[in-house]
């Protein structure tokens, strides 16, 4: 048994030593992979003003201003052509309303109509909308001076013709990129570590057996020789793994090296050369910092554009809700009347019932005293002659409101009908 186990020592420790190479390399290359990275992602916001895939953001805002005021144009001009109910609109006056020409009277009703737009407070939406102009005009400003910028820096190689300038194309999604590839390297390395800590975990623990099958304290048997063979044969397998983690892990780093080079040498072709012809030094050097002050603005107004145009898309919604309710409101005081309409048939009904119930009552009885009473003594059922209780139904509230017309109430079923 004991050479048996002797044979599972030597590719158990072959395994381990090449693993610990390799996890040792993985350990300097992760560390100088994220420092590349955080390089990169220090120059990378600046620099990518340069290329033309950037200032999309900015077209964005322009796309989203168009659509939102197109919305809340709509929405104004349903309200706009939505007319408000005559019933809401009159008011009750305690003098009598002089004679007038019926001319007179139709320019009245063509004043007083009404339309759901004139119940909404202009400002709420006037003010939103000139702020957001102003913000999407204040973002055409910097997208101007962002192309001014940008074409004093193409004039740059003119000036330099006489000295050799590198090229570096800068993406806005390079920069995801490069992060995704990074984060799933990094879990692989994440993997190698448990790979790495299961070989040392059999290594120890062929060790542990073997030291103690030597001294007699323990006798393997064959099935657990079995599983030691099993896990020491994984460990060719597991190695090659960990060939793979790590040339993963060193074409990523590679990449993101020579990016970090790229990046940080791309300001420094220019400055070195500046020192030469010092009217191209403060061209770039006025122009970097422009950009670095354009990329800070528009990221204030697209934050400030995000923040207005939410507003703005939350008003439309509230208008758009407006427009509904109000159907709702007509379909509402129709259903009131309704009800107030079956309230008096039942109790103008009830009323009549009992009074004929009464007056049915009051001649029978009388028919009986005139039929009998007289043969009856009037001590013997002195209440004989007693007319029949009387009982009133009485209104306890009023429950005045204004009732629509019967087309607003065609119109409101129509249009939400046609809105569900």
């Amino acid at each position: 048994m004991l050479k048996k186990l002797y044979s599972l020592r030597e590719p158990t420790r072959n395994g381990l030593e090449l693993a610990s190479r390799m996890f040792k390399q993985l350990e300097t290359i992760c560390s100088k992979l994220i420092e590349d990275r955080n390089s990169v992602i220090k120059i990378h916001p600046e620099l990518s003003f340069l290329v033309t895939d950037n200032p999309t953001q900015i077209q964005g805002a322009f796309e989203e201003k168009n659509t939102v005021f197109y919305e809340m144009e709509t929405v104004l001009g349903l309200l706009k052509n939505k007319s408000i109910d005559k019933c809401f609109l009159e008011k009750k006056k305690e003098y009598k309303t002089p004679l007038v020409s019926k001319s007179i009277l139709l320019n009245q009703d063509s004043i007083n109509e009404k339309s759901l737009y004139d119940y909404v407070d202009e400002s709420s939406f006037t003010s939103l909308m000139n702020s957001i102009q102003d913000v999407v005009n204040n973002l055409q400003d910097q997208r101007n001076k962002m192309h001014h910028t940008m074409d004093k820096i193409l004039k740059v190689p003119e000036k330099l013709k006489n000295y050799e300038s590198g090229s570096i194309l800068i993406r806005a999604r390079d920069i995801n990129t490069l992060n995704e590839k990074i984060s799933l390297n990094l879990d692989l390395f994440e993997q190698f570590k448990e790979d790495y800590e299961s070989l040392v975990s059999h290594d120890n623990q062929l060790k542990q057996v073997i030291s103690q099958v030597e001294r007699n304290i323990m006798t393997l048997s064959e099935q657990d020789y079995i599983v030691l063979s099993h896990d020491t044969q994984e460990i060719g397998l597991v190695v090659g793994e960990m060939q793979d983690y790590v040339k993963s892990l060193r074409l990523i780093a590679d990449e993101t090296f020579v990016k970090s080079q790229q990046y940080s040498s791309f300001l420094d072709e220019y400055k070195n050369q500046a020192i030469m012809i010092h009217e191209v030094f403060s061209i770039i050097h006025d122009s970097i910092s422009e950009l670095v002050l354009i990329y800070d603005n528009c990221n204030i107004l697209i934050n400030q554009f995000i923040k207005l145009s939410n507003e703005l898309w939350n008003l439309i919604a509230w208008y758009q809700e407006y427009y509904v309710a109000y159907d709702e409101l007509i379909l509402e005081m129709n259903q009131r009347n309704i009800f107030r309409n079956h309230q008096q048939d039942w109790f103008n009904k009830v009323s009549t019932e009992l009074e004929k119930s009464i007056k049915d009552e009051i001649e029978r009885r009388n028919m009986f005293i005139q039929n009998l009473g007289q043969y009856l003594p009037s001590d013997l059922c002195p209440g004989i002659k007693n007319l029949p209780a009387t009982y009133s139904i009485q209104q306890t509230s009023i429950d005045e409101f204004v009732v629509p017309s019967d087309e607003s109430v065609a119109l409101a079923t129509s249009s939400l009908a046609n809105n569900s």
